[in-house]
């Protein structure tokens, strides 16, 4: 089975978010998202601000109301705002990969009252529709750094 890694960043020119593979240019350090618009292959290049890029965490959460969150799914990527639910408890985190210990994707900060925060996703429905139901995105730190205390 082959992963598909999907990036996201906003563009330097206009300041819309782009979403496809990433490429850095060892050259000149700039950073692109390269989307196909089509089926035949056909590539597209977009220069994004490199403190905006996220990997998608194969995970999807929900946008606005709780009732309506399998049709209200999004994906789900690092760098995004998302209240969560532990043990009744609701807390604001950013989403954050973990390279020590045990390496993983992250609710940040990931401790409250001494409770671990971390993602679980259930399967919906086919292989790549996982659905954690209790992630509802809020926003982005790039655009929403004020949703974090302290940013």
């Amino acid at each position: 089975m082959n992963r598909r890694i999907r990036f996201r960043g906003k563009d330097v020119t206009d300041g819309c978010w782009v979403y496809g593979y990433l490429y850095i240019d060892e050259r000149d350090g700039k950073h692109w998202i390269i989307t196909s618009k089509n089926t035949n292959a056909d590539m597209h290049m977009d220069e994004v601000i490199p403190k905006s890029i996220g990997q998608s965490i194969g995970v999807y959460g929900y946008k606005g109301l709780y009732s309506t969150r399998y049709k209200n799914k999004i994906e789900l990527f690092e760098g995004d705002i998302v209240e969560a639910m532990s043990e009744g408890t609701k807390g604001t985190f950013v989403i954050k990969f973990r390279q020590e210990g045990n390496p993983g994707w992250l609710l940040f900060p990931n401790w409250l009252s001494f409770k671990h925060w971390h993602i679980l996703a259930s399967n919906i429905g086919n292989k790549e529709d996982c659905l954690y139901d209790d992630l509802k995105l809020i926003g982005n730190i790039t655009d929403n750094p004020e949703l974090i205390e302290n940013g």
